[in-house]
């Protein structure tokens, strides 16, 4: 790896564990990825996988989280070199999360981050629209409210090391907002390497008027 290469955060890797269900001890169906058996955090798999009958434990679990990440990680710093991209950790831990699930390789982003100065209302509202499972074209073809959410956190966490005020602005210029009968209930990881007061206030700018209790 070379030394100019961004790493994903220990914050970008507990976010990614969260958003990918948690940890599943024992193998489980991904309605989100055309219904494959998947293990641990998020790991499809393989026909050459073999795991206990009695299942993996978390630390397995996180290794190989780690191992199926370095391919998104290494995604993202290709297109920072091509599109000679200056990104923040938290925008890197975003986009790599995005990459992970969605396996997205969308152009039109990238250009977008890449304009100067960066276009991030465009770049984000194309993120926005990875949100469907199935086979494109077909029946199956649908959006899932769970990865409508998820591309709002990732939108939020991308944004999250930005003033506010341009949080509010780009937000508002992409139209992206978190759906409503999916209230955040509790201040997402990502927001915790921030202090209290300020998880609030980009909560109020991403437009979650009704921060969670303890925030109010």
């Amino acid at each position: 790896m070379k030394n100019s290469e961004l790493t994903l955060s220990i914050i970008g890797l507990e976010y990614i564990k969260d958003a990918e269900g948690g940890f599943h001890a024992h193998p489980y169906w991904d309605e989100g990825d055309h219904g494959r058996l998947t293990i641990g955090y998020g790991h499809l798999i393989k026909p050459n996988d073999h795991f206990p009958a009695k299942g993996i434990d978390p630390a397995w679990g996180a290794q190989l989280l780690k191992t199926d990440l370095n391919s998104a990680v290494s995604a993202v710093n290709k297109k920072i070199r091509k599109y000679a991209l200056k990104l923040s950790a938290c925008q890197f831990d975003a986009l790599v999360s995005w990459v992970f699930n969605s396996g997205a390789d969308d152009s039109d982003l990238w250009t977008e981050l890449g304009k100067v100065p960066p276009n991030y209302a465009a770049a984000l509202m194309t993120l926005n629209e990875w949100i469907h499972a199935g086979k494109k074209g077909t029946p199956s073809w649908h959006a899932l409210d769970g990865l409508r959410n998820r591309r709002f956190d990732e939108t939020v966490f991308f944004l999250s090391d930005m003033p506010t005020g341009h949080i509010k602005e780009i937000m508002q210029e992409a139209g992206i907002r978190r759906l409503p009968k999916y209230p955040w209930t509790h201040v997402p990881i990502f927001l915790k390497q921030f202090e209290p007061e300020q998880q609030r206030e980009i909560m109020l700018a991403a437009g979650i008027n009704k921060p969670p209790a303890a925030y109010i």
